[in-house]
């Protein structure tokens, strides 16, 4: 039923309904998008202060200082970084510039020490009876917070998140519809809050999330800046550490360095091809030659125009299995092909080959892919065409449900597998104790993360509270 505007307010106060709730409904549902316009009336008056009062190019150089550091080659404007920055100059940043015109100054600006020295603080403190009073309250409010790093621990609603604060053990719920459709739970991200009018919102954020199982490495940072932290205003002093930390774990989330790859010789991974001419009227005295060679094993699917030879070693103190394969021998009509994996093994083959076969044999050309080349090509060379794969929806429902069963059982019975990362122990055990409970949270929470991250339609879907609730962890 809808309320007249003129009609007694339903809440009983005895006030009209337009003097009364249906103002504080207004202005609830009105508040977060008057922060966002006043947001992007703020930051061009706080940009265009800078200007005016330092020097025209303080932007530019201040974004060439922050984009070396944080690696970033893309240009002011086209940088993924770009809006992160703006923000970060106009309320944290505390330039030479700035801190000279608040220290030094004869009418340097009163600026209270809790918050950073930047061009919000001088621009309230100079020019802040111009601006109405929601904008001069949003400055107000964007100066309170310091960066630390989130993590989103559930997604409200379409636009609320409730976060923890991985530094100060703090939780709120944020009210962000972009971050509250893009991010996924136990997502962590760097940046500062703002709360105005009972509503907390963004305020700088980085424009990544990172996964839940960065946690370990951000908190192993954060440790060592807690040593020389009082109170959360002593953070302020350390918010380009920060960013710089959170661009080198983006720049390793985008950019990942294959591990060095060795042979079973302890040599680097090279696919390394050798060829070698002979006479084709030798051909059968050459394949009779390699036969009787113990290290050269003839394949039986060889072919007649073809004749394939694996070249294995004896076992040594390095390789202790019972016999090492190093390469093989592709034997043609007048060409012999010789294939391994680093360029040492086809030095010590073509010693081989030497001494076994002497001048029947001319080396021609030896070729050599890295393993980055080698994975690159493949990536290139696959087909666009769908892969014809089997999908799950084919199958009978009954049978779904016994799969589902099966899959259900299996992720259950992680329960009690004994798990690396805790220390041997299996989760039942581990949650005994309180780092150990820990420890397993946050393994549930990286599962949960990665589910979400990489979610698959030809997969079952396990609800990891399942497996809490087994474990009695549900409610942390």
């Amino acid at each position: 039923m809808k309320i007249g505007r003129n009609a007694p307010c339903p809440c009983g106060s005895g006030k009209k309904y337009k003097k009364c709730c249906m103002m504080k409904k207004t202005t609830e549902s009105l508040t977060h998008s008057i922060l966002m316009r006043t947001s992007n009336e703020v930051i061009p008056i706080l940009l265009e202060y800078a200007g005016q009062r330092y020097h025209e190019a303080i932007t530019e150089e201040l974004w060439q200082e922050f984009s070396e550091g944080i690696g970033e080659e893309a240009p002011l404007g086209e940088s993924a970084y770009t809006t992160m920055f703006f923000r970060w100059m106009v309320f944290l940043c505390e330039a030479d510039v700035i801190l000279d015109e608040l220290t030094q100054a004869d009418d340097h600006p009163d600026v209270d020490e809790a918050m950073p020295f930047s061009i919000g603080s001088a621009f309230l403190q100079r020019r802040g009876k111009y601006l109405n009073s929601l904008q001069r309250r949003y400055i107000e409010a964007a100066l309170q917070e310091p960066l630390t790093f989130w993590q989103i621990e559930e997604i409200v609603s379409g636009t609320q998140i409730q976060v923890r604060d991985l530094l100060f053990d703090r939780v709120c719920v944020i009210t962000d519809q972009s971050a509250a459709e893009s991010m996924n739970p136990w997502d962590i991200f760097l940046g500062n809050t703002m709360a105005l009018d009972g509503v907390i919102a963004l305020n700088i954020a980085g424009p990544f999330a990172l996964p839940a199982y960065c946690k370990a490495a951000i908190t192993e940072e954060l440790e060592t800046i807690i040593d020389a932290l009082e109170e959360l205003s002593d953070l302020f002093a350390f918010d380009y550490e920060l960013i710089e930390f959170y661009a080198a774990m983006v720049s390793k989330l985008f950019n990942p360095v294959l591990p060095e790859i060795q042979n079973m010789d302890g040599s680097e991974l090279i696919f390394t091809t050798s060829s070698y001419r002979f006479d084709p009227d030798l051909r059968e005295e050459i394949l009779a030659e390699l036969t009787e060679v113990d290290q050269f094993e003839r394949d039986k699917d060889s072919g007649p125009c073809t004749a394939t030879f694996l070249w294995f070693a004896a076992p040594d103190e390095q390789s202790p299995l019972a016999k090492v394969f190093k390469g093989q021998l592709e034997v043609g009509e007048k060409i012999l092909e010789a294939e391994t994996s680093s360029t040492e093994r086809d030095g010590r083959l073509r010693h081989m080959l030497t001494e076994l076969l002497g001048d029947r044999m001319i080396h021609v050309q030896t070729s050599s892919k890295p393993l980055e080349k080698v994975l690159g090509e493949r990536e290139l060379s696959s087909p666009e065409e769908p892969s014809g794969d089997f999908h799950l929806d084919v199958l009978p429902s009954e049978v779904l449900k016994q799969l589902e069963v099966h899959v259900d059982k299996m992720h259950m019975n992680w329960a009690d597998q004994e798990v690396p990362a805790l220390d041997g122990q299996t989760p039942r055990q581990a949650v005994k104790t309180s780092e150990g409970r820990r420890k397993v949270i946050d393994l549930l929470n990286e599962w949960e993360n990665t589910n979400a991250r990489t979610e698959d339609v030809n997969s079952f879907a396990f609800d990891i509270d399942k497996l809490r609730r087994e474990l009695g962890v549900l409610e942390e």
